[in-house]
């Protein structure tokens, strides 16, 4: 069965969801290739890069170098952790 645009917005909107996550959860790293694969349970880390791939060509990420694991940011975006503002909240 073909997939349709509403199918690849949903997927590419896992994928955000599942980078920016990351990244907040671990001090601006980005997550690799084979941990966005299992973490969303894609059964193939080409159908990841694939949408990857995809996503940056119509601007939804961006590598901060070359195509490297851990270099995936999403435009807008700034990656702190929770944990951060707490204590800075607390030592203000």
């Amino acid at each position: 069965m073909k997939r349709t645009s509403r199918d690849t917005a949903l997927i590419h909107q896992r994928l955000l969801d599942f980078i920016v996550k990351f990244k907040t959860e671990n001090g601006g790293n980005s997550p690799t290739v084979r941990e966005i694969t299992d973490g969303l349970g894609i059964s193939t880390t080409s159908i990841t890069q694939y949408h990857l791939v995809r996503m940056a060509k119509n601007g939804l990420i961006y590598y901060t170098g070359p195509f490297k694991n851990r270099k995936i940011s999403v435009p807008g975006y700034v990656y702190i952790k929770w944990e951060d503002v707490c204590s800075s909240m607390q030592t203000a």
